[in-house]
């Protein structure tokens, strides 16, 4: 894997003062690679590094300061260029106009993990394999955090992507999938992960706590981006190809299993308003597409805002 960089500083704090880093030509990386790099960092010097034990991935772009947002930008450069077929990973270490689900805004502050992966599973899709790209995020960072001292089983899925600690927001993920021909042909994935800091979110009937890692465990030797970054892609990348091999279930019974959200009378808001159509009812289960089912309505949903009412 090459590792590609911006800042010597932001760069060693994700893969450690060991790694070796040389001035890079931005010319010298393959294919399209260039054009991503001058979308994703506006400076003229950059840096790279191999990491020879890491041979999943082809790319890590870590960026010390991102204008708008990765997860946004790497879909705009796919959509442009079709040819870029590197399994990437792209993390910014501070930044603004960073949005989450429903193009929500999100507080990309320094300290915090800001990361976005990318991937050619070129797989038939079906019911099953797209559940699992949905949640692989989730799965992954609840497996993560329960490798981490004093953080083992704490972390909880809620309704559909956000992961809890004590009931407050430390993690958001989203998932998006290009489709053709009954093909996921690739797939992004945008994780938001606070490690150091809780940003400060306004007060709103959907908007709650958020908390960070760090004031669960506060030793940094243990809790720290680099520790916490290698431990996740191992996991993404394990969950990955289990579920390009079809042996998958496991991801969806520990989604349902650490849940927050079961037997919790909630109320569901529209995906883009805060006032409209609410429904409300206590959780009753959750089904194999994700879509929730409560005491309160006849059919399923399958979009929208949760918020945890008891």
């Amino acid at each position: 894997m090459q590792i590609i960089s911006d800042s010597l500083g932001t760069a060693k704090k994700y893969v450690g003062n060991k790694q070796i880093f040389f001035p890079l030509n931005p010319e010298q990386l393959k294919g399209s690679a260039p054009g991503l790099l001058s979308i994703l960092s506006d400076k003229d010097n950059f840096f790279t590094s191999e990491f020879a034990e890491e041979s999943f991935f082809k790319y890590f772009f870590i960026i010390g300061y991102s204008k708008e947002s990765q997860f946004e930008a790497m879909q705009n450069f796919l959509s442009k260029h079709s040819d870029y077929n590197y399994p990437s990973i792209l993390v910014a270490h501070e930044g603004e106009n960073f949005r989450g689900q429903h193009n929500r805004n999100w507080e990309a502050l320094a300290g915090n993990l800001h990361l976005v992966l990318f991937f050619q599973p070129n797989v038939e899709i079906n019911s099953s394999n797209s559940t699992s790209f949905n949640i692989i995020s989730s799965v992954s960072l609840i497996e993560t955090l329960d490798e981490i001292q004093g953080l083992e089983g704490a972390a909880k899925t809620k309704w559909i992507n956000d992961i809890l600690i004590e009931g407050s927001k430390v993690a958001g993920c989203i998932a998006q999938s290009n489709i053709q021909e009954d093909l996921i042909q690739s797939v992004v994935l945008g994780i938001g992960l606070n490690v150091e800091n809780s940003p400060k979110l306004p007060e709103s009937a959907i908007q709650r706590a958020t908390t960070s890692l760090r004031e669960h465990q506060k030793n940094a030797d243990i809790c720290n981006l680099e520790s916490i970054l290698k431990i996740l892609l191992q996991k993404i990348k394990k969950n990955y190809e289990d579920i390009l091999n079809s042996d998958h279930k496991y991801m969806l019974d520990l989604y349902i299993k650490r849940n927050a959200v079961l037997g919790k009378k909630v109320a569901i808001h529209p995906a883009f308003n805060e006032t409209s159509d609410l429904k409300t009812g206590v959780v009753e289960r959750i089904g194999e597409d994700l879509s929730l089912y409560l005491d309160s309505e006849k059919e399923p949903i399958t979009s929208g805002r949760l918020v945890i009412l008891d």
